[in-house]
């Protein structure tokens, strides 16, 4: 093979070479043209949970039940399921119940509800049916209704008593919502906590609200 050949093979290469690495520059720098489309957020972490009243007092000695609804602002959420899971003292009540408020009509129940005495919390957890699909909760309502029966006389673990306790939302609670796969629920819900006093009967205040039982709006 003649040196004139072997030249024109080794330019023919580098040429090839060379338009090469100029069309996959082409092909991987961006178009100035091209406008990015930068997704706008969709905020949905608008849900409160929140007790009605927040204060309650019961007289020491006595042991006369009182409810307390939790209530539920959706905050512009279509809410379509709720799990409460809550933390309180047992000793310083003789017996918690929870119950089912007004929410959804006939919901689909994922676990009932319960008072744990020995775990110190209250659980339950429920949604609307297949059927309900097109009936999400928009609005103002309430979740459920805690009948709360004081303790005769309220102690802790060690004895001491008790003037005050507190029911609080822990961390696994949460509210879903249509077309949104994360919980909706606002972490101001964990500033909402029910704040119930011991007092002697003298000094009994008749501070007790009786709880507002909001209807399901939409």
């Amino acid at each position: 093979m003649s040196k004139r050949t072997i030249s024109l093979i080794v330019i023919l290469f580098i040429i090839t070479v060379v338009l090469l690495i100029i069309a996959l520059r082409q092909n991987i720098s961006p178009n100035s043209n091209k406008v990015a489309i930068v997704p706008t957020p969709t905020p949905f972490a608008h849900s409160v949970l929140s007790f009605a009243p927040n204060t309650v007092n019961f007289t020491l000695g006595s042991t006369k039940p009182q409810v307390v609804a939790i209530q539920l602002n959706t905050g512009g959420n279509n809410v379509t399921g709720v799990q409460l899971e809550m933390s309180y003292v047992p000793t310083a009540f003789s017996q918690v119940t929870i119950a089912n408020g007004l929410l959804f009509p006939n919901p689909f129940v994922i676990f009932p509800p319960k008072a744990d005495a020995m775990e110190g919390t209250i659980s339950f957890a429920y949604g609307i049916t297949p059927a309900q699909t097109n009936q999400p909760h928009k609005g103002y309502g309430t979740v459920a209704l805690l009948t709360l029966t004081p303790a005769f006389n309220p102690a802790d673990a060690n004895g001491n008593k008790i003037t005050q306790t507190q029911i609080k939302f822990l961390p696994k609670s949460l509210i879903t919502a249509r077309g949104i796969d994360p919980s909706v629920m606002n972490k101001t819900t964990f500033n909402n906590v029910l704040t119930i006093n011991y007092v002697p009967a003298t000094n009994a205040a008749t501070t007790y609200t009786k709880p507002v039982i909001s209807p399901a709006t939409k």
